[in-house]
């Protein structure tokens, strides 16, 4: 490709999806256009969509229908706005991919597919017989890090500087990552589904694979031009791990050289740096992002929240629980604005009940808007009575995915109401529960971080010798919640000093509890080393035989426990031997 030049193409790309075996119809979507490729420096391109036509497609791409003017008018300014992107000189992979900050996902989507494309980054042969190579490396791909497999066909009997036709074919299997985007829970009817995990990015819940042919033109000197590509990939998904329910998503492209001109003038407004790999759209985010949207989701929540008032006010009613579920789910749609707007609302009512059960739906709905606007309050004194600030910190903990902002901003609120000692203790613990549940998502990254460094600060605070007993018992009960294996090394220094309080002590054996199950050969030592000392205090050593219980010991454990309290009930030196702990632990035996 030369510098300062335009190549356009023809376009086109399908996406169908269809239930094999339970629906006659396939339905998707189907994108035409003209496409410029800028060449603006040397492995430096920008990529812009024009004259695009959109079409609804059914039953295997053979019915076509226009979709609605309004919408059809919508996607194509979207889809006209231009991506930048570079190539490493080294292997012709993708370096960097720049766009418009406003920007939609599903488009950014599109062109993530096109990009992709020009990716053709075989490194060294592998095998060749016959003019034919074929060559097997992990690539970063539209998916991920996953395996892929070159086929060059070309004559390599013509001279250099003869141009030739080359079939190149490129395989992506996507069942072979090392690394890709993939769902670590799922919830069905609110509670976790333990077998439904399996499905998400696991053969044979979900396979995927995909295919392009390239007809390249040029030559080896002068380097190659895509004169015609063709790519097709498919991705079958179970999403409840049932064989017979899965569904199949199918994408084509389609891309066609027309005619080299001359260079467009780059664009200047492309500031977001964007991955390559494909990225979920989330409704939620674009019903977020719609003034339309946002306002009758606003008066739909209002007459939810008036309904829950009403119910909860009327002693003969039995629908409260079912509308205050109700107004929590329409709170939970709203963006920042609305969510303001509304909480304002819910804040300003003069009867008692009324305000406190809408207290309690704010600090139910658990999205990072919903935690900016209650710390906003707590800030302004909107929200300052001790039990109005417990009710907010007590339904903190139902967030139900945490991420990066809910950890800083629960944070901030715990900060907020240091003043006061209960309140601060309830937000801290909420805090915890947030911080274990945002420990779970890996690859959120932000987020594990986020916690690591909430949890780094309880602990420099739990060393500090001027922090009081009180704040160090709320610490270390916060740490339990959090389970973080970060804190088991100072969780046990603290149980195993004599010098401690013996509530601190036993505090920190319930600490233990989310830490033990996963280190297991970490905190042995130490608990059953406690439990076997006839000379610590009963009450600690029947809470760490409780906590070892917990954590369903092997055979080993249970017999070294039981030896010990056979040994002290035989012992004949008087003081040696605990009554109280020996019926404890016979009766959890038998």
């Amino acid at each position: 490709y030369q510098k300062e030049q335009r190549y356009t193409y023809s376009y086109q790309t399908d996406a169908t999806q269809a239930i094999p075996g339970e629906a006659k119809k396939s339905l998707g979507l189907r994108i035409k256009c003209q496409v410029h490729i800028d060449v603006l420096k040397k492995m430096e391109m920008q990529a812009t969509l024009g004259n695009c036509q959109v079409h609804q497609i059914q039953n295997d791409s053979k019915e076509e229908q226009e979709t609605p003017a309004d919408h059809q008018e919508a996607m194509r300014q979207k889809l006209a706005q231009p991506v930048r992107f570079s190539l490493k000189l080294q292997d012709g992979s993708l370096k960097e991919i720049s766009a418009h900050p406003y920007d939609s996902e599903w488009s950014l989507n599109i062109k993530r597919g096109l990009v992709n494309l020009f990716q053709i980054s075989y490194q060294a042969k592998q095998q060749e017989k016959h003019g034919i190579e074929y060559i097997t490396q992990q690539e970063s791909t539209a998916v991920g890090d996953c395996q892929v497999a070159y086929v060059i066909n070309r004559d390599d009997s013509l001279p250099a500087s003869k141009e030739q036709v080359v079939k190149l074919t490129k395989v992506m299997n996507y069942e072979k990552c090392s690394k890709r985007p993939e769902s670590s829970q799922s919830n069905y009817y609110g509670q976790q589904c333990q077998e439904c995990q399996q499905s998400m990015g696991y053969a044979p819940y979900h396979r995927s694979a995909g295919q392009i042919d390239h007809t390249l033109t040029g030559s080896e000197d002068a380097g190659y031009v895509i004169n015609r590509t063709e790519a097709v990939e498919q991705h079958v998904i179970t999403p409840l791990s049932q064989s017979a329910g899965h569904v199949t998503v199918t994408t084509r492209q389609i891309l066609q050289f027309q005619n080299q001109s001359a260079a467009g003038a780059a664009s200047l407004e492309l500031t977001r740096k964007i991955g390559q790999a494909f990225t979920a759209e989330s409704h939620e985010k674009c019903g977020r992002d719609d003034t339309q949207r946002q306002n009758q989701i606003a008066q739909q929540a209002e007459t939810s929240i008036n309904e829950m008032c009403k119910a909860v006010k009327d002693p003969a009613s039995q629908q409260a629980a079912e509308k205050f579920a109700v107004a929590v789910q329409q709170l939970r749609n709203c963006n920042q604005d609305t969510m303001e707007k509304l909480t304002e609302i819910m804040l300003a009512r003069q009867d008692q009940t009324e305000r406190k059960v809408c207290l309690d739906a704010l600090s139910f709905v658990g999205t990072r808007e919903a935690f900016r606007v209650l710390q906003q309050k707590v800030q302004q004194k909107k929200i300052n009575t001790p039990d109005d600030l417990k009710r907010i910190s007590l339904g903190l903990a139902s967030a139900p995915r945490p991420t990066a902002d809910h950890i800083d901003a629960a944070w901030k609120l715990c900060e907020e109401v240091r003043n006061d000692s209960s309140c601060r203790r309830q937000c801290l613990l909420s805090l915890g529960v947030l911080i274990h549940k945002g420990s779970k998502c890996q690859q959120d990254t932000k987020t594990v971080v986020a916690c690591q460094q909430r949890v780094r600060q309880m602990l420099e605070e739990l060393s500090n010798t001027a922090t009081s007993q009180d704040d160090r018992l709320t610490f270390i009960k916060t740490l339990g919640n959090a389970g973080s294996p970060e804190a088991q090394e100072q969780l046990q220094k603290i149980l195993k000093d004599r010098q401690q309080p013996l509530h601190t002590r036993v505090e920190c054996v319930w600490a233990l509890r989310r830490i033990a199950r996963q280190a297991k050969e970490k905190t042995y030592p130490c608990l059953v080393s406690i439990f076997a000392d006839p000379q610590e205090s009963p009450e600690l050593r029947m809470a760490t035989f409780v906590q070892l219980l917990n954590t369903e010991p092997n055979f080993v454990i249970l017999q070294v426990l039981t030896n010990t309290v056979r040994r002290e009930i035989n012992d004949p030196q008087p003081g040696r031997r605990s009554n109280q702990l020996a019926s404890f632990v016979i009766s959890h035996l038998s």
